[in-house]
């Protein structure tokens, strides 16, 4: 069973598979940050329409503020989870080195 785990950390060929897979992982969380902000910015424009054409030019006001309130909102998330997507991507890595390492 040993002989069977070195050989996997120490072939080049498995590194790059396991390089590849992560790499696959990285771009499988931003597809999915991707599409969450997508939503979101769809479903703001529709509320956004919404409030326009039922208040009429009054709701220019009330769409800046929510505007605002969205952007304060989705910049922070989407930080927050880049970082943590970023955090654990990088320790993925630093892992998989170490153990090839050895």
């Amino acid at each position: 069973m040993q002989e069977i785990i070195e050989i996997i950390f120490t072939d080049p060929a498995f590194v790059y598979v396991g390089l590849f897979l992560a790499i696959l992982l990285s771009l499988a969380i931003f597809k999915k940050l991707f599409k969450f902000i997508a939503i979101i910015v769809i479903t703001f424009f529709a509320y956004s329409s919404y409030i326009y054409y039922s208040n009429g030019k009054n709701a220019d006001d009330a769409m800046k503020e929510a505007f605002d309130d969205i952007k304060d909102l989705d910049t922070k998330k989407m930080k927050k989870q880049l970082d943590k997507s970023l955090d654990d991507a990088k320790e993925k890595a630093e892992d998989f080195i170490d153990d090839v390492k050895k």
